[in-house]
This record gives structure tokens, sequence and C-alpha cells, in this order.
């Protein structure tokens, strides 16, 4: 029992200390990645935080795994007693050496058979010392930068091996040292001695823990950082909401979450909020509204529309969507230019400089485009793609419910809902509808192309046979053979050029100025605006532009480390959702526009041009017509609030953005944090203890807008 509870101490040591190593370099880390986002008294806190919680974990679970290796141990000894019980003894092989023999000289060191093997174990202890320190900070590293955000169970097992590494580190230094006598004077103090000092320390460690992390947990901002930037602690997090998370909704209460309801599972922050029923599911505070209806088009409507009200009306309405092109790629924000064709293009209409999406990846932001409505507006259900590519929604009732065994993808995807896309309503207005698509996400099955009568998706097919992935040049091609089919008809054509998504590839017609991912990127942006300004050039060369109305913008952002992550679809910062728009048409005042929009406001904007008739607001959407053709600013936009958010991944994201301020809700970790755009436009600090009522008043327009018609 002796050695067994000098082991466990040994081990809680030995944990304790690389629970304290991975502390600190959380906190180093967090200090250098978010410097202005929290005070100095809140980092103080914070510090202490991790250097209590982070000990007295880490010597819990080393003593579990030291529990087990000691229980190994004697397992392997009663094996080797075992077998050496039942072995024979063999014969002597040589005769036993004389007792007279002449002893050593007096001045000649004794000879050390075991002093050559001896040396070979310390050299391959400290090898694998510095192996298993290599590999604690490389886990490290890799897991503060590697994936940020996206897969918990790849952050969660890289967090255990880094933990695992470094106590294998410690752990030979520890046998060094006591091989080195080091550790003599803690061995030569009384039982009585170690007993009280380590009790006394652990009684401390857990005291302070108890008192500190609450401490730090009630702060938001604190909650804020760790959910957003925290490595180790970010998991830790993440398993006290999965145990305080009573109803299995996947959200706890508060101060860990924002579940208004943790005893029911079918209420929680952006759950689907069925309009008409009474019921509050998605914790806004009241039931949705349900919708009005869509204006009907103009030869169904009874009486005349006033003359003054009058758009002019295009003949053909033309979507192109370009995939994760952030905001500040445009020719006044990023040097060199890298869209020469679209921004030469702009100038012949409306440029809007604060444009933004409804997400931050592309499903929902494009369906956003398609119903005027925002993805808190329908429900979701998830989609799974094979290896054939065909796609089954998860419902008992599907036929794919019983071949998940088979599945390549798992997305949520919007379900068929009853709100009318824009090809819907335009196919009821006569025009032909078509699209043309490079990704599997918008195929029909996934209810992205209701209303279109032509859908091309050869060209995603095409690319994957080729596996080059690039699809421009085939998408272009589509897209000018339909266009030119149907020049004497009424038509709607959309189209989503993927090319500038990752992975970044490099085209020999627009090389990358240098190596990195955002040299890459730009590249690839630069080789998606050459199609376009082909497709454009084209179409002008025809004369099929002077009576058409095009919109290009992208379906959302991309980042690079503005905030500690890669790529999009976990965050609802500037560099993700806000993105460019670019209207060109007839009747359109060219020029930049500083208002307020997004991409919600395009079908009512859309209707408005093909009726005729402006300054129809429908849903959430604003009709920018009047604004467009008369500068004419609509009485909605003042002191307007948009909305966006992300439900992928572990991220359950919203944000509300004024013309200065925005605030972003953090529903899994019950966080909010809130910024000023205008004195602090990459979004770095955070004002949520310092202006409580303007996060406030934000938070009260993102529930009108979670429950308006």
């Amino acid at each position: 029992m002796r050695t067994i509870g000098r082991s466990q101490i040994l081990w809680a040591a030995i944990g304790a200390a690389t629970g304290l190593a991975m502390a600190l370099g959380e906190y180093l880390y967090l200090t250098v990645t978010v410097a202005q986002f929290a005070g100095p008294g809140e980092m103080l806190l914070f510090a202490a935080a991790l250097v209590t919680s982070f000990p007295l974990m880490g010597a819990i679970i080393a003593m579990v795994i030291g529990m087990g290796a000691w229980s190994a141990s004697c397992a392997w000894d009663l094996v080797r007693r075992s077998d050496s019980r039942n072995a024979e003894p063999s014969p002597p092989d040589t005769e036993p050496s004389p007792p007279d023999t002449e002893p050593s000289p007096p001045d000649t060191e004794p000879l050390r058979p075991d002093a050559a093997p001896t040396n070979i174990r310390t050299w391959i202890r400290i090898a694998l010392t510095l192996f298993f320190l290599a590999a604690f900070v490389a886990g490290f590293v890799t897991n503060a930068l590697a994936y940020h955000r996206l897969y918990f169970k790849y952050h969660l097992a890289l967090t255990a091996a880094t933990f695992l590494a470094g106590l294998l580190a410690a752990r030979f230094v520890v046998v060094m040292l006591a091989q080195r006598g080091a550790l003599d004077a803690l061995a030569s103090w009384s039982r009585r001695r170690t007993w009280m000092v380590l009790g006394a320390t652990a009684i401390s460690l857990i005291l302070a823990t108890f008192l500190i992390v609450p401490a730090a947990v009630s702060n938001e901002n604190l909650r804020a950082i760790t959910s957003d930037r925290g490595i180790v602690s970010a998991q830790v997090l993440t398993l006290a909401r999965t145990l305080a998370d009573r109803d299995g909704d996947g959200f706890a209460a508060s101060p860990l979450g924002y579940d208004c309801d943790d005893s029911n599972p079918n209420r929680y922050p952006m759950h689907d909020d069925r309009p008409g029923d009474g019921l509050d599911q998605d914790c806004s505070g009241h039931d949705r509204t349900p919708p009005n209806p869509l204006p009907k088009p103009p030869s169904i409507t009874h009486g005349t529309t006033a003359t003054s009200n009058r758009a002019p009306r295009p003949r053909r309405i033309i979507i192109i969507t370009m995939d994760a092109i952030r905001a500040d790629r445009w020719p006044d924000l990023h040097r060199p230019n890298i869209l020469p064709n679209i921004s030469r293009f702009a100038r012949l209409g409306a440029r809007f400089t604060r444009a933004y999406s409804a997400s931050t990846w592309t499903i929902p932001s494009v369906h956003a485009i398609m119903t005027g409505r925002y993805p808190c507006d329908f429900p979701f259900v998830m989609a799974m793609l094979d290896s054939q590519d065909h796609v089954f929604l998860i419902d008992p009732n599907s036929p794919g419910a019983h071949k998940r065994f088979n599945m390549k993808k798992l997305i949520p995807v919007p379900a068929q809902d009853h709100h009318p896309t824009i090809a819907e309503e335009l196919h009821l207005r006569g025009f032909v509808t078509a699209t043309v698509q490079d990704i599997p996400f918008l195929k029909k099955q996934m209810g992205m192309s209701r209303g279109f009568r032509i859908i091309d998706d050869s060209p995603y097919h095409k690319a994957n046979w080729s596996l080059t992935g690039i699809t421009s040049p085939l998408m272009v091609r589509k897209a000018l053979s339909i266009i030119e089919q149907h020049a004497n008809d009424r038509l709607f054509f959309y189209m989503h050029m993927d090319d500038p998504h990752a992975p970044y590839r490099i085209h020999p017609e627009t090389p990358p100025v240098g190596n990195s991912p955002e040299a890459r990127y730009d590249a690839e942006i630069k080789y998606t605006d050459m199609w376009v300004g082909h497709l454009l050039a084209t179409l002008s060369k025809k004369n099929l532009l002077k009576d058409s109305l095009i919109i290009l913008s992208s379906d959302h952002g991309e980042e690079f480390r503005d905030h500690g992550g890669r790529y999009h679809a976990t965050t609802v910062y500037e560099e993700l959702i806000h993105v460019p728009l670019v209207i060109v048409g007839p009747g359109i005042i060219p020029g930049t526009y500083p208002q307020l929009v997004s991409h919600v406001d395009l079908l009512a904007t859309i209707l408005s041009f093909v009726d005729g008739a402006c300054g129809r607001n429908i849903g959430p959407g604003i009709d920018l017509c009047p604004l467009l053709t008369r500068h004419q600013v609509p009485s909605a936009m003042q002191g307007r609030v948009l909305y966006a958010e992300t439900r992928r991944f572990m991220s359950h994201l919203q944000a509300a953005v004024t013309t200065r301020y925005k605030l972003i809700r953090d529903n899994k970790a019950g966080a909010s944090m809130l910024f000023d755009l205008a004195e602090d436009p990459k979004e770095t600090k955070n004002l949520i203890t310092s202006k409580p009522k303007r996060a406030s008043a934000l938070l009260r327009a993102m529930r009108r807008i979670l429950d308006a018609p």
C-alpha cells in the first residue's frame, strides 16, 4: 500500500505540472491573440482560473492513468514470477571459481560491467523526454491553429494526446532526477510532513478552483473568449455544458448557455419556431407571426399602379454569386486590383459598401437570396450525400433512410417550406427559369432549385470526373449557351461559381503573388473575375445586357486568422458576413451606396422591377427600387437592424448589425459580444460589459426579427 500511495502522489504531482504547463501556454496564446478583447482585471481573473483548475484536472487524470499503470505493472510482475517458477533450472556451464583467487590491487577502481548499459538507458530517456516535449508543443500549437472551431472530437482527441505527451515527458524527467539523487531531499522528509504539505496544497487548489472558476464563468466576456478562442478551456467548457444540459437538447441554461427551458428538449435558441402555434420554440420571447403572402403578378392584380411608382421592367434577370469573397477584396480596399472586370462593370450601376449575407455558408445564404427570408424563418433537416453524390433527406420516410452506411457528407439543408422562391415567382410571371450548378449543395433534392425549369449540373460532374475541380470555364460556357438560346424570352438565370472556395488552386492565367493561403485565394478570385468578365463582355457584344438586371454578389466571406480561425461557417464576424453586392440594370443610378442592405432585400427588389412597382417591402426584405432609381432612401432603412446566423459544426451564433454597432450572440456558450464597427472595424474589443443598454437594445431588435412575419 505504501508503494501505491507514493506512486499516486508522484503521478498527481506530474499531472498537476502538466496541467500548469497547459494553463500557461493557453494564457500566453490568448494574451497574444485577444489582447484587446478583455480588460486587465478580466484577464487576471482568467489566468487565475486557468492556473487553479488545469493543475487540479491534470492531477486527477494523471492519478487515474497512474492507477492503470500500477495495475498493469503488478499484473506483469505476476506473469513473470509465474514463468520463473515454471522454468526448470539449467545446469551450470562452468566450474565454480576457486576460493583462493587473488584480490584486485587496492589502487585499481572496481570494474562496473553495467556502466555502459546504464549510460545508454540514460540517453534513451533524454531522447524520449525531448520527443515528448516536442510532441507536447506541437500538439498544443496544432490544437490552437488547425481547424479552429470546426471539429470538437478532433480538438478533444488532440487535447488528450497533448496532455499525455506532457505527462510522459514529465515522467521521464522525474525518473532521471531520481536516479541522480535530486529527489533525496524530499524523500528524507518525514512521512507526516510530506502528507501535510501535499494535503495543504491539494485543499488550497480545490478551494481556489471552486472560488475562482465560478467567478470567471459568470463573466460573460470571459465565456465569450473561452468559446471563441480557447484551446483546452474551450473543450472543458463544452464538456461542462454537456453535463449541465438536463434535457439533452445541446443547450445548457445560464450561465453556461442560453436555454430558456432546460427541462424541455423542444425549446432552445435557434430552434424552428412554427408560426401561429402559440409556442415559443426558439426562446425569443414570443411565437413567430405567420408570414404575409407575396404580391400577385400584375396580370392577376386588380387595378393599376401609379406612374410615379413604376420602375423599368427588365427582360432578363441574371444573378451570379461567387463563393467565399470578402467585401474587403474590392479595389478601394485591396491592392492590387483582383476584380478588374467586375469593378469596371460595377461603375455602370450600384455598388453597395455595407451589404451583408444572411449566413456564413452556402446553403442558408443562397436560400435567403432565393426566398427573401432569413435562415431563422425556415426549418432545417439533415441531408446526406452518398458516394455517388445522391442526396437523401434524413427522415424515416425518405428512400435513403436505410442507406446511411454509404454516407459521404452530412449537412443541414432547408426543409421543403411554404416560402416561395424568386424562380417560382418569376415563373408565374412568364419567365423561363434556368440555373447552372457546380456544387452538390444546390441540387434539386435539397430544395435549393425550386422553381427552376432548366437545371444543368454537368459542370459539377465534369469537374469531378476530370479531378481538377475547376468549374468557371464550364459554368460560363453553359451560361452563355442558355442565355443566348433564350435571347427572345423573358429569362431568369442563376449561377453560383465555386472556384474561390478552398482548396485554392493555382491557375496559369492568374498566378498568385506569393505562396501564402491569402495569395492563392486572391489568385482564385482573380481567375473567377476573368471568367465573369468574359461572360459579361460576350453578353454585351450580343446586345443582351441593356435590358437585363444583373446582380453580382458572394454567398459569404472567408477567414484568415482574423479571429483565430480559417475558412468559414463557424463565426459571424465581418470577414464572413460582409460581402460585395453590385446591381446593374435599366433605370439604376450608378454610384456607391453606403446604406445597410442584406441578401433578403433582393427578392422584393427583383419583383418590384419585374412588376414595374417600386416601394413594396416583402417580409424582412426592403425594396431597393426607390433607392436605386430615384435615390429615395426607404423609411424602413432608418435605424435598420440586419440579422445573420450560422448553425453548423459546433457553432450556433446570431448577429444583429446596425450602421455602427454589432451584437453577436453565442447560444451554445451563453455569451454575447458587442462591437463598435465605427471605432473598431476589426472587432477586437468587446463592449458587452461596458455598454449593456446598447446590447439589450440590439437583443430586443434581434428578437423582433425572429418573431416578425
